[in-house]
């Protein structure tokens, strides 16, 4: 039985999704100390933070204990920390304190999943599979339009959020036939300007 939270990922997914690097936000979004960044990529839902060297990690997002969402922890020593037990996980996704046992071996089940994440170009970007499911392939490198790293190139964030599949989004931007029809009121017409 899948659990809710997550499955592993499937061949098909990749069919519609290619597996590959997902730019999932900006780097300035998460510094070092302060709160963790809880994203989405691809029906999973990911919790980011920075070790004590301020390596970016990504990791799943919810708790293989009782399934807390960790992204309501805090990141303390470079760790992620539940909040509610207090286990603490490193960027691997190891459990490495379960306060509430201190004397006792961490069982296997504790855990949790690791992704493979990078900073480029001011983006934060995910690959799609955990380093679990990577252990017998190459990771592929993260590959970008020189544009993107020109220090002269100014990208400008933009976040939106449309309930609405993801086909109907990307035919809304590529379809401009509708733009005079639908954001009639949005746009100058004839002698307007």
């Amino acid at each position: 039985m899948e659990n809710e939270t997550y499955r592993k990922s499937r061949k098909e997914d990749h069919e519609i999704f290619p597996c590959t690097w997902y730019a999932i936000g900006w780097t300035k979004e998460i510094r070092a100390g302060q709160k963790l960044l809880k994203k989405r990529l691809l029906g999973r839902d990911l919790v980011l933070f920075r070790d004590d060297q301020g390596k970016l990690c990504a990791l799943h997002a919810y708790c293989p204990h009782r399934g807390a969402d960790l992204s309501l922890g805090s990141c303390k020593d470079g760790l992620l920390q539940r909040a509610y037990h207090a286990w603490s996980f490193n960027g691997e996704g190891q459990c490495v304190d379960i306060p509430a046992h201190p004397n006792r071996e961490i069982p296997n089940f504790a855990h949790t999943r690791s992704y493979p994440v990078l900073e480029k170009a001011n983006l934060i970007w995910v690959y799609p599979k955990t380093y679990q499911e990577l252990a017998k392939e190459p990771l592929p490198p993260l590959e970008l339009y020189p544009v993107l790293e020109n220090p002269d190139y100014i990208m400008a964030p933009y976040d939106a959020v449309w309930k609405a599949h993801l086909t109907r989004v990307v035919e809304s931007v590529l379809d401009v036939a509708h733009l005079p029809i639908v954001h009639r009121k949005n746009i100058p017409q004839g002698d307007q300007y």
